[in-house]
This record gives structure tokens, sequence and C-alpha cells, in this order.
């Protein structure tokens, strides 16, 4: 590839210094129902799947990390002590209902609430035992728009195709 093309592809130097710094903190959802039940990993098959919730909620105990969570990342922003580009910001998180929960449970007011449509457990939310053959699950329509806006405002949902029927 000539040095034409790459410089189209990434950013020069010079517009990397235009980026402030900033710093990503990956939180995987609470513990949820199928995490208890263990259920979550149907590969084993049909008698792991049965019980198996396609969209769980979280746990009691699920709730307790995120607002643990929660209050971690409000000592981090209200730290003088910490770098600015340490601090949360934004709260980006899939539309499944775990993920949503976790959010919900963190309780932090303030921030930008990003929902990604795109971001899911591989072969997303379906019900039955997950196959060899991702189309020999099936499928199974997650939350409508109204139900994600009663656990989490996000400030993008308008804006993320979402049908009828979740």
């Amino acid at each position: 590839m000539s040095s034409e093309g790459a410089s189209t592809l990434s950013p020069t130097n010079k517009e990397l210094r235009k980026v402030p710094p900033f710093r990503i903190y990956f939180v995987r959802h609470s513990t949820s129902a199928n995490n208890v039940s263990l259920r979550n990993d149907v590969r084993s098959g049909e008698a792991a799947a049965e019980g198996r919730q396609a969209d769980p909620g979280i746990t009691d105990n699920g709730f307790r990390q995120a607002e643990a969570a929660g209050k971690y990342f409000k000592a981090l922003n209200s730290s003088d002590e910490v770098n600015p580009w340490k601090k949360v910001t934004s709260l980006h998180c899939s539309l499944m209902k775990r993920a949503l929960m976790t959010v919900q449970g963190m309780k932090l007011n303030g921030l930008q609430n990003i929902g990604w449509n795109t971001l899911h457990e591989e072969g997303g939310i379906f019900s039955g035992s997950r196959t060899a053959d991702p189309a020999a699950s099936t499928p199974v329509h997650g939350l409508i728009k109204e139900d994600i806006r009663d656990l989490v405002p996000l400030d993008n949902l308008d804006e993320i195709p979402v049908t009828k029927e979740g």
C-alpha cells in the first residue's frame, strides 16, 4: 500500500494530538439469572438449555455488584487527585436487559448513556440451546424502546433501529 493510501486509513500524528487523552473502562454485566442457574453456557446440550432465559435480568447480587461499580466510578469522578482524562464521562452498553440493568444499578447521574444494538453475545438473543449452526437457534426479539427507556435513559435511543417487536 502506498503511503498516500495509508494516511487516509489512519489518523496522522498531528490529528492524534488534537484528541484529548481518555481512558476506557470495561465493565461486564452484573450476575444474571442464567449465571446463577448455570444456564449461561448452553453449548453442553439440551439439558443446559432447559430453563435458560433468552434475555435475563440481573439478580439481587447483580444489583449489589452494579452499585459497587457505581460507587467506584462516583469516587473516581469526585476526586481532585485524579487526572481529568481518567474520569468517566459516558457509559456505553448493549441493549440486552442485563447490561441495561447493570447501568441502571450503577446510579451514575449526569453521564451520557449510549446504547449499542451491535453489542451482544455470540448469536444475539435466542432461546433453546446454542448449536454449531447459528441458524438452528431460535432468535428472540429483545426489548422494545419503551422498556429500554424505563430501564435507562439512553441519549441515543431514538437513533437506534429497534423494531416494534424489540
